[in-house]
């Protein structure tokens, strides 16, 4: 049973936003109590070149330097393997 477009784009959204919300949780952990808002705001900040610094130079530090860098390479790991399942299922 093939879904429908409008089911699989739902489900695809659904999953986008999960994913971005277990990063922005992952980011937070850590010996460091850096909020889920602090977050975000140094990483919109840095994107866009924004020059607000509503937090502190080590918040700044941890998240961009450490923590970040860390989860996204994970989550891209994590995306390879996956990619590298489907193709070894599919052959």
């Amino acid at each position: 049973m093939v879904p429908s477009p409008i089911k699989f784009w739902l489900l695809l959204a659904a999953l986008v936003v999960t994913l971005v919300f277990s990063i922005t949780f992952a980011v937070t952990l850590g010996p460091a109590d850096i909020s889920p808002l602090t977050v975000w705001q140094i990483s919109v900040a840095k994107l866009t070149g924004a020059t607000t610094e509503a937090w502190s130079k080590a918040e700044l530090h941890i998240v961009w330097f450490i923590r970040l860098p860390r989860v996204l390479l994970s989550a891209l790991v994590g995306a390879g393997l996956a990619l590298a399942g489907v193709i070894l299922q599919a052959s």
